[in-house]
Parts: C-alpha cells; structure tokens; sequence
C-alpha cells in the first residue's frame, strides 16, 4: 500500500553521458491522473512544459546525481504537490514517484523527437559510439499527446480535426487494444507553439458532442 499524494505528475527525461552528465533533457506534465484516465473513462492527454521548470531540474539532476548512472536513458516521475502534506512537503514542493533507467514508454520518444526537431535515439547512439553530442538541444515546441476513445461522440471529425491542425499533427496512430483503456484507441501527436496554443488544440480534439 501506498499513502496517496495529490498532486500533478510530471517527468524528467533524458541522456547522461560516460561521465554521468545530463547531455539531454525534458519533461512533461500530466493534467489528468492516469487512475482517473481509467477509471473515469477520460480521453489521455499530456503536454511538455516548453519553459525552464526550475524545481523540477532541481530534482531531476539531484536524482541522476545520486544513481550515478552514466551513459544511460532516464524516465523519472514526480508529483507536484497541490496541498500542503504533513510528513511529505508543502503545497508546490516536488515529491519522487519513480525511477526508471529507460527511455520512457509509449511513443513519448517521438514525441521528444518533434519537440525538439532531433533524433533522440541517434543522440543516445552518439553518445554511446563518440560520447559526444553533434546537435543542439533546443525545446522549440509544446510537445502533445491526446488520445480519442471509440465508444465516445466527438463533436470534431479527424478530418475536421486534421484540416484545421494538420500542420501541427506529427503522428496519427491507432492503438493496440491491451493499451486502449489508458491510452486511447486513436492517439494524434501534435506540437504548438506555446502552451495556449496546445490547450486549445486538445481541447479542440477531446470536445464531445
């Protein structure tokens, strides 16, 4: 059992380098709680935060210090707290969830590609092969993942949904059934300019009728 934490999840995702320097990073957050994408039949969506999180970073290099863990990919969660909790932190204070010494999972290696127009996977192949970094990391865009659930009535087509942000849709898929009930059955992967711009775009693809 574990004590529950309300808060806003978020990740801290990266490369190191053989000497254990973060060579790569990003992170996203997650508006809705996965256990409520479940169990509240709610369409999945997360974003990344384009902007300097500055405690965020904080915990996420503490974290990689710590492990000692050159060379590798890095998937770490946490939750954001959105109250006050005795024994735990305060309202705002960032709260470990997870570690995992892997990219993270789904398509959210993609999506890193099109946040930052790279090759994420050739940037942990360089590193490996040169220990060497031959791009510039830049976060040009909001990354987004919305999903769409079959036995939903969506006021917007995907035709209607790709004549109007087709510019912005990067990658269409429909999604294996063992992974729907979180996931979605049809996931868009989109990117915007800013975070306004991205909100609008999700809300736009998840209206129901």
């Amino acid at each position: 059992m574990e004590e529950y934490i309300e808060g806003d999840l978020l990740t801290f995702d990266g490369i190191t380098d053989y000497e254990n320097n973060i060579i790569f990073n990003t992170n996203h957050v997650f508006p809705v709680p996965v256990a409520d994408v479940v169990n509240k039949d709610i369409d999945l969506f997360y974003l990344s935060n384009k902007e300097y999180d500055e405690k965020l970073e904080e915990a996420g290099r503490k974290t990689v210090a710590a492990y000692d863990m050159p060379a590798h990919f890095f998937h770490f969660e946490f939750f954001r707290l959105t109250k006050d909790k005795k024994g735990v932190g305060k309202k705002g204070d960032i709260v470990g969830l997870e570690v995992n010494m892997r990219p993270p999972g789904g398509i959210m290696p993609e999506l890193m590609d099109y946040e930052h127009d790279i090759d994420v996977y050739q940037v942990w192949a360089d590193m490996m092969v040169h220990d060497k970094l031959y791009v510039d990391i830049e976060r040009k865009y909001v990354g987004i993942y919305v999903s769409r659930r079959d036995h939903h009535n969506y006021q917007h087509t995907h035709e209607e949904i790709m004549e109007k942000y087709g510019e912005y849709v990067m990658q269409y898929n429909k999604v294996d059934d063992i992974f729907s009930a979180v996931m979605g059955n049809h996931v868009y992967l989109m990117r915007a300019e800013n975070k306004a711009q991205a909100e609008e775009m999700i809300d736009f693809v998840v209206a129901r009728v």
